[in-house]
C-alpha cells in the first residue's frame, strides 16, 4: 500500500509539472516559446559496438539546429560527434568510436545550449567481434607538401592498436610510420618525410595480428617541401644605386614569394616586391639610393612568410660610381656538361662591355668564350664538345682595358654530357627466345651507374614496367633472361640520376621451343604391308621451323633417320610409308619409338611416351576354343558364358560368327566388336546340340564368304562339342 501511494503522489507531480508547462507555454508568445529536448537513445545500459552504426533518438520542438556529444568516462570530459545537425530526431552515429568504456553516456543540445538533455544512466561501448577496417583517408588524388601535417583517417572494429605504414612506389616498398598506436580512429602525420611522389599510398592493419588490413585506394601525391635559397645578391656584390640588377634564387614547391632588403643587416626590412611569381629571378629596377655596405635580400613564400632564405653575407649598394666586376656563377664546385647551355653571371659596376674566357687548367692557359659583350650580367655559354676536366674556371674582365678583372674563386668541373647514345641488341624487330640467356647491350658516355627496365606490352602504364636493376654499373652490358612471351617488348635504361634516359625499339619474345608427339605415343601396331603402310606421324610444336624424325626397333638403342624426314616443315603431320624403312632391319619389332627434334640444332626433343609396334602383316588367330573343347552345361536350361579368345596384331574391330554344322553355314555372334582379344558368349542352351561346332572371327565389316586371302580371318582348328549336357552320362 505505502509503495502505491508513492506512485500516486509521483504522478500528481508529474500531471502538475505538465499543466504548468502548458500554462507557460500558453502564455508565452511564439517567439519565446519553450524549447524541450529529450533523449529517446541511448538512455542507460545500452551496450554498442564499436565501429558500427548506432541510431540515436530524441524528441524537441526546437527549429535551432542540434550539437550531440559523448562521454566515456561518465561526463568528466564531452568529446563532438557532430554540430549543427539538423533537428530531425534521429542521427546516425557511425562509426561508434573505439573507446571501450562501461560508462558512456550521450548529450544533445541546441547550438546556443539553451537547451539540453543527457543519456540517464551510463552505457557501454564494447569490442566488436568482427573485425573490419576500412582507410577513409588519404583514399587516392590528394596531394600534400612534404614537412606538412596529414591526419590519416579511418574506419574500424573490434581492434585495439594499428600499424601505420606508407609506400611512395605503388607498394614496392614500405615504410613504418607508427607500430603500435592507439586505435583512435585518426592519426596526425607530423611531419610528412620528405620523400617526393606521386604513387604514394597509406596501408593500415591490425597491429597484433597483421589483419585486417586496408590501403589507399588511389594514389596521392609527396610535394617537395617547400624550399628556397638566395643565390644573388649573396654576398660581395657591389650595386650602385639608379640601376637595374637582377635578383636570383632557387626554390620548391612555392608559387609566389616576397622580397625585401635590409641595409642595417636585418634590423628593417623594406618591400622590393610584396608578392611575384617563383620563376626564379627577379629585375629590381631602379636600385634605390643608399649608400651602405651591410645590405642583404630576404625572400619567402608570399602566403605566410615560410619558408625564407636570407644573402649568407651582406653586400653593398652605393650611389658613388666604382667599377667591379666579380663573377657568381661559376664559382666553384659546379659540375657542368659538354654540348649544355649554362649561364655565366656576374655582377658590374660602371663597366660598359666585357670578355669572358675560359681554363680548363686551372688558369695555366685561357681560351675565349666571347668578346665586347655587353655587361648585362649574364651569358649563356654552350660548352664546347671535348671538354672533360675538374680545373675549370671562368673569367670576365673589362674588353676596354681588362681591368677590372674577376674570375672563379675554385675551380669546377666540365664533364660529358650524359647520354645513352644506342640500345644495341636488343634491337627492333628482334626475335628472343623464352627462357634463354642474352645480353642487354648499349652504348653511353658520362653516366656512372643505369636503372634497366622492361615493358613485355609497349604499353604507357607505370605497372607494365618490371625493373631489372635499379643501379647497375654503367658498363654497357646485362644479363637477361625473358620469361613472358609477347611481341611489343621494350626496355628502358636510365641513368640513376635521371640525367639521361632511352628507349629501345620493339621486339619479340617468342614462346621456348617445344615438341610433343602425339602419335604413336605408345601400344600403337603398324603394318609394312604394302597394302596397309602409309601411316600419320602426328606432333605439336612451338616456336620450331623445321624437325628432324627418327625411329628405333629396340627401345631407343639405336636411332634411324625416317626416310624423307630428315628436315621437314614442322607442320605437325608427316605420311610415313613404313615399307619405305631405309633399309632398316628387322621391319618386326614390339619395342619401337618415334624421336622428333629440331632439325637444327636437335634441341628441344620428344620420344614416344611407350613403345608400339612394326610387323609385316596383320594377323587374326583364334586361340580359344581351338582343338575340339567342349561348350556345355550340366542339367537345366540355363545359359552358359564360355569365354572365346584370340590374338589379333593390326585388325582393331572384328566380326564374330559360328557354326554348327562345321562350316557350311554361319549365323553372326557379334559385329563390329572392338579386338580386345576376348568376348564371353552368352549361348543359348536350347541351341540344337552339335559335335560340329564352328566359330570364325573375321575383320569387321568382310564377308565370310569371300574367299580372298587379303581378308584376314580365322577358324578354330578342330570342331568343338555345343550341348546343354553330355549325352550317355
Amino acid at each position: 500500500m505505502k509503495r502505491l501511494l508513492v506512485l500516486l503522489l509521483l504522478g500528481l507531480v508529474i500531471f502538475s509539472s505538465c499543466e504548468l508547462k502548458e500554462s507557460d507555454d500558453t502564455a508565452t508568445g511564439p517567439d519565446d516559446a519553450t524549447v524541450d529536448l529529450l533523449l529517446i537513445q541511448p538512455n542507460g545500459n545500452d551496450t554498442l559496438k564499436d565501429g558500427t552504426t548506432y541510431e540515436i533518438q530524441w524528441e524537441g520542438s526546437t527549429s535551432s539546429q542540434i550539437n550531440i556529444e559523448y562521454t566515456n568516462d561518465n561526463g568528466s570530459t564531452w568529446v563532438l560527434i557532430v554540430d549543427s545537425v539538423a533537428n530531425t530526431g534521429t542521427y546516425q552515429w557511425f562509426p561508434v568510436p573505439n573507446m571501450i568504456s562501461n560508462q558512456c553516456m550521450v548529450r544533445i543540445s541546441t547550438v546556443d545550449g539553451s537547451e539540453a538533455d543527457q543519456s540517464d544512466a551510463v552505457f557501454s561501448i564494447v569490442r566488436n567481434s568482427n573485425k573490419s577496417l576500412a582507410l577513409k583517408e588519404p583514399n587516392g588524388g590528394e596531394g600534400y607538401s612534404a614537412g606538412s601535417e596529414l591526419a590519416i583517417k579511418w574506419f574500424s572494429a573490434g581492434i585495439d592498436s594499428v600499424r601505420l605504414e606508407y609506400t611512395t612506389n605503388n607498394g614496392r616498398n614500405w615504410l613504418l610510420i607508427d607500430v603500435d598506436t592507439k586505435n583512435t580512429g585518426i592519426y596526425y602525420w607530423d611531419p610528412i618525410p620528405n620523400t617526393p611522389s606521386t604513387l604514394a599510398k597509406i596501408r593500415i592493419m591490425d597491429a597484433d595480428e597483421g589483419y585486417p588490413i586496408d590501403e589507399s585506394d588511389g594514389f596521392f601525391e609527396i610535394e617537395p617541401e617547400p624550399n628556397i635559397v638566395v643565390n644573388t645578391p649573396n654576398g660581395g656584390e657591389g650595386w650602385t644605386s639608379g640601376t637595374d640588377q637582377v635578383i636570383e634564387w632557387y626554390s620548391e614547391n612555392i608559387r609566389n614569394v616576397k622580397i625585401e632588403y635590409t641595409t642595417n643587416s636585418g634590423a628593417d626590412w623594406l618591400i622590393v616586391a610584396d608578392s611575384t611569381p617563383s620563376i626564379g629571378y627577379y629585375t629590381w629596377e631602379n636600385v634605390p639610393v643608399h649608400n651602405s655596405s651591410l645590405c642583404k635580400v630576404r625572400i619567402s613564400d608570399a602566403i605566410d612568410g615560410s619558408p625564407w632564405d636570407i644573402s649568407d653575407a651582406p653586400f653593398s649598394i652605393s650611389n658613388q660610381v666604382t667599377q667591379s666586376i666579380q663573377i657568381l656563377s661559376p664559382n666553384g664546385g659546379e659540375k657542368w656538361r659538354v654540348k649544355q647551355t649554362q649561364n655565366i653571371t656576374w655582377n658590374s659596376n660602371a663597366v660598359t662591355n666585357v670578355s669572358i674566357d675560359y681554363t680548363i687548367n686551372n688558369g695555366l692557359t685561357w681560351s675565349s668564350i666571347v668578346t665586347n659583350l655587353p655587361s648585362a650580367g649574364s651569358y649563356s655559354w654552350t660548352i664546347p664538345e671535348a671538354i672533360n676536366s675538374t680545373q675549370c674556371k671562368v673569367r670576365v674582365l673589362d674588353t676596354s682595358d681588362g681591368t677590372p678583372v674577376d674570375e672563379s674563386d675554385a675551380t669546377f668541373s666540365i664533364m660529358p654530357t650524359p647520354e645513352i647514345t644506342a640500345i644495341n641488341f636488343p634491337t627492333n624487330g628482334e626475335e628472343l627466345i623464352a627462357g634463354e640467356p642474352y645480353t642487354i647491350l648499349w652504348t653511353s658516355t658520362g653516366i656512372d651507374a643505369v636503372k634497366i627496365e622492361y615493358n613485355p606490352y609497349n604499353s604507357t602504364l607505370q605497372s607494365d614496367w618490371e625493373v631489372l636493376a635499379d643501379s647497375a654499373d654503367n658498363s654497357g652490358s646485362y644479363p637477361v633472361s625473358f620469361s613472358i612471351p609477347s611481341d611489343n617488348y621494350v626496355i628502358k635504361i636510365t641513368a640513376t640520376d635521371n640525367s639521361a634516359s632511352l628507349l629501345s625499339g620493339v621486339f619479340k619474345v617468342k614462346p621456348s621451343p617445344s615438341i610433343t608427339i602425339l602419335q604413336p605415343n605408345g601400344d600403337e601396331q603398324w603394318v609394312t604391308n604394302p597394302l596397309f603402310n602409309t601411316y600419320e606421324i602426328k606432333w605439336r610444336s612451338t616456336n620450331i621451323t623445321k624437325v628432324k624424325i627418327e625411329w628405333s626397333t629396340n627401345g631407343g638403342g639405336t636411332w634411324y633417320p625416317v626416310p624423307g624426314a630428315e628436315n621437314t616443315e614442322s607442320d605437325g603431320i608427316f605420311f610415313w610409308q613404313l615399307a619405305n624403312n631405309g633399309g632398316v632391319q628387322p621391319d618386326s619389332s614390339d619395342n619401337c619409338l618415334i624421336k622428333i627434334s629440331d632439325a637444327n640444332t636437335q634441341n628441344p626433343s620428344d620420344v614416344s611416351d611407350a613403345q608400339f609396334s612394326i610387323h609385316s602383316s596383320r594377323l587374326l588367330h583364334l586361340d580359344y576354343p581351338n582343338d575340339g573343347q567342349d561348350f556345355y552345361k550340366w542339367g537345366g536350361t540355363e545359359q552358359q558364358v564360355m569365354a572365346i579368345g584370340w590374338t589379333s596384331y593390326a585388325v582393331p574391330f572384328v566380326d564374330i560368327y559360328y557354326s554348327l554344322d562345321d562350316g557350311v553355314t554361319w549365323t553372326l555372334l557379334i559385329a563390329n566388336y572392338q579386338s580386345t582379344g576376348i568376348y564371353g558368349w552368352d549361348y543359348d542352351p536350347l541351341l540344337q546340340p552339335s559335335k560340329l561346332g564352328r566359330l570364325l572371327i573375321i575383320e569387321a565389316g568382310a564377308d565370310p564368304a569371300n574367299p580372298d586371302p587379303t581378308i584376314i580371318r580365322d577358324v578354330n582348328d578342330v570342331p568343338f562339342w555345343l550341348n546343354i549336357q553330355k549325352t550317355g552320362e
